[in-house]
């Protein structure tokens, strides 16, 4: 059963923009989004490359181009958060793809979860296009979904340093569970690449 709500998809770039290898990263992780089959969600684009403004015209998309530079990615995540009109988050890389499942399989399985779910799995194209699915798949916090209420519990991600190493311990601890990377979710629900 899926949980209620608006999820809210919050994706944090700098400096994509005028190089074309960086700027369609950035344009195919916005069509991604656009193309998810739970469409009860909203993307937040927070860009703080105070030389470049990030437009985009879609109502379910919204951005923030801020003049001053952020200190850090966890000062970064919770401007986004605080403008997110979601229960639940995710963390929308600018340089990943997502399968158009993702949001619904995140939903699918939130609340069984504590109010952090993470597949710890995702597809890898290494640098000459070979995909792997057996590589060691590290946090995983990119394909995650979590609750805003969590988040807010934890702290916000004011003490983040080493991004998703940091925010997953905290989102783990936060959510009751346990730190365990061998718990993988089976593979045709992975959705992140």
């Amino acid at each position: 059963v899926a949980a209620p709500g608006k999820v809210s998809c919050v994706m944090l770039t700098y400096g994509r923009l005028g190089i074309p290898s960086q700027q369609i990263m950035i344009e195919e992780s916005v069509q991604s989004f656009l193309q998810q089959t739970d469409i009860d969600c909203e993307l937040i684009i927070v860009n703080d490359c105070k030389s470049q403004q990030v437009r985009y015209s879609h109502p379910r998309v919204r951005v923030f181009n801020t003049l001053k530079r952020f200190d850090t990615l966890g000062e970064k995540l919770n401007f986004a958060v605080s403008h997110a009109k979601g229960e639940y988050l995710m963390v929308w890389d600018d340089d990943d793809i997502s399968l158009p499942h993702r949001i619904e399989i995140a939903r699918n399985n939130i609340e069984a979860c504590n109010g952090y779910y993470n597949p710890r799995g995702y597809w890898y194209v290494d640098q000459s296009g070979t995909w792997s699915w057996t590589h060691v798949t590290g946090y995983c916090v990119m394909a995650s979904m979590f609750t805003k209420e969590l988040f807010d519990r934890v702290g916000g991600a004011d003490h983040i340093i080493g991004y998703a190493s940091t925010l997953d311990g905290t989102l783990v601890q936060g959510s009751g569970g346990a730190l365990n990377r061998s718990q993988r979710t089976p593979i045709e629900q992975w959705s992140y690449i």
